[in-house]
């Protein structure tokens, strides 16, 4: 599947690139934020391909290796990519859509597009950079290490540490060392729940002899909380994340509202465009291909959202469902 996620969404970048920009402002914001939802649409494909290579590589030894793999760089980079590409198609669904509006308001004043100038360019290329500087902020924060007590998932331990077994949060650290130090940790324990994970992995290396290597866990990172390595969608309300979490799917939601309100308007601006003379551009190739574009990924992301919903609500738990959606 991401194989030929990666071809389809290739040739259609290639495709759209290869074609000569219009002359006319109109079509070329169109073709220039085509290209950008196809650009963004590639990274999809290629988080897909990379995750099917690592389960040919590590297929034989994932179940024992899983740990490791979720508290990996690699793990992280898979996660940014898919991040990146997610927000970047939004963003730039939701800016062709509001563009595709204003031009179909300005056709019903018979005020038909101009040519490209000097300062619509510059114009659509900041636009462009606002997006991917937001789509990469999205994707990086997450791993920021002064922002690693919101954002670590937890400690994991080397397997023959018996005492530590799977990914260890901060709640069950601290059951842990308080049965293991008693009374010399219980009201710090107690008082400081908050407790930063630099000081918990300081707790941990003192904990074990040097026989042992220094041990004091590995950090497994916001997108290490499922095997797929997705954005951490699927939050609770006491989730430190969920805020975060929240105002992303929040800023996807505003997208395709965006993108519902444009299309429903432009749909009805456009039966009133009966006069002729108007370019009716919505009635052009480049446009179907738009709408097409904009409703397949509104239908592909309303029922995730409306899941994470039900996740943050504890209606039902879809952490399960994390490698379903992930395709």
């Amino acid at each position: 599947m991401g194989v030929l996620g990666l071809l389809i969404g290739l040739t259609a970048f290639v495709k759209t690139f290869r074609q000569k920009l219009p002359e006319k402002s109109g079509a070329f914001v169109n073709q220039i934020f085509v290209l950008a939802i196809s650009f963004g649409d590639i990274f999809t494909p290629c988080y897909l391909l990379i995750l099917t290579v690592l389960h040919w590589t590590k297929n034989t030894d994932f179940c024992v290796k899983r740990l490791e793999w979720m508290s990996g760089r690699s793990c992280n980079f898979i996660g940014v990519l898919n991040t990146v590409g997610a927000t970047v198609s939004s963003l730039a669904m939701a800016s062709i859509s509001v563009y595709r509006l204003y031009g179909t308001r300005r056709a019903l004043n018979y005020r038909q597009s101009g040519e490209v100038t000097k300062e619509l360019r510059q114009k659509v290329h900041l636009c462009l950079v606002f997006i991917g500087l937001i789509a990469l902020a999205f994707a990086l924060v997450p791993l920021s290490d002064s922002l690693e007590d919101w954002f670590v998932n937890g400690l994991v331990f080397p397997r023959d540490i018996a005492l530590f077994l799977g990914t260890v949060d901060k709640a069950q650290f601290l059951h842990i060392v308080y049965g293991y130090y008693g009374a010399r940790y219980t009201e710090r324990s107690e008082r400081k729940a908050d407790i930063s994970w630099s000081t918990i992995q300081g707790i941990a290396a003192e904990m074990f002899s040097a026989d042992y290597g220094a041990v004091s866990g590995k950090k497994v990172s916001f997108y290490g909380n499922d095997p797929v390595c997705m954005f951490k969608f699927f939050v609770l309300t006491d989730d430190p994340q969920v805020v975060f979490v929240w105002f992303y799917i929040g800023i996807h939601f505003l997208c395709f509202v965006c993108v519902a309100v444009c299309h429903i308007l432009i749909l009805v601006l456009s039966n009133k465009a009966a006069v002729p003379g108007i370019d009716r551009s919505n009635n052009s190739r480049l446009g179907r291909k738009v709408t097409l574009v904009c409703v397949t990924d509104f239908c592909c992301w309303l029922p995730f959202l409306i899941c994470c919903a039900l996740h943050t609500a504890e209606v039902v738990d879809m952490s399960p469902w994390y490698q379903v959606f992930s395709l």
